[in-house]
Order: C-alpha cells, then sequence, then structure tokens
C-alpha cells in the first residue's frame, strides 16, 4: 500500500462472517510504498477480507488462501 506520509498502520485479516482471524501488523511505516507477508497457515481456503488503517483511512482488499 502507497502512505503519502508516515503513519502508524494497522492491519488485520476477516474471515467471511466478519470475524477477525489474525493481526498481522500493527507498527510504524514511513511515507511510500510497502509490502506485507501474511501469515494464512492454519487458514481454509477461500476469501478473507484484509483491512488496513492508518486512523485516518482504512482500506479493504479481498485475499484469497488456496489450497
Amino acid at each position: 500500500a502507497d502512505l503519502p506520509a508516515a503513519a502508524h498502520v494497522t492491519v488485520d485479516l476477516f474471515d467471511a462472517l466478519g470475524r477477525k482471524v489474525r493481526d498481522v501488523t500493527e507498527a510504524s511505516f514511513g511515507a511510500g510504498s510497502h509490502l506485507l507477508s501474511v501469515d494464512v497457515s492454519g487458514l481454509s481456503a477461500g476469501a478473507y477480507l484484509c483491512r488496513m488503517s492508518t486512523g485516518a483511512e482504512t482500506v479493504v482488499r479481498t485475499l484469497l488462501v488456496q489450497d
């Protein structure tokens, strides 16, 4: 995700029913583009929602887990 300015970022993963299944990260990031690895071990195959929040803005993307 591209950050226009440095920010404290929280990233969480939710299942199709809206239950939080992972706390991916909560950390400070500098401005610019960043990549995160998400540990999907133990999760069933299917679609999950990845919510990225800076406090000022929240972005949600779909993450597909395959067997």
